[in-house]
């Protein structure tokens, strides 16, 4: 997986400007009907990139 800017939304990064590259995967099982149904409060993320 690769996430690039190009050079306009370079430009807009000054001090007034924060970009935050951030990733999260949530988990489930398999439900009864055979489709995938979410687990609560079972997942996890994390920040990658702040500049």
């Amino acid at each position: 997986m690769s996430v690039q800017m190009d050079a306009t939304q370079v430009a807009e990064l000054t001090d007034n400007v924060t970009a935050l590259l951030s990733m999260a995967v949530e988990f489930g099982n398999v439900g009864f009907t055979g489709e995938p149904v979410e687990v609560k409060y079972a997942g996890c993320g994390k920040v990658l990139v702040v500049r």
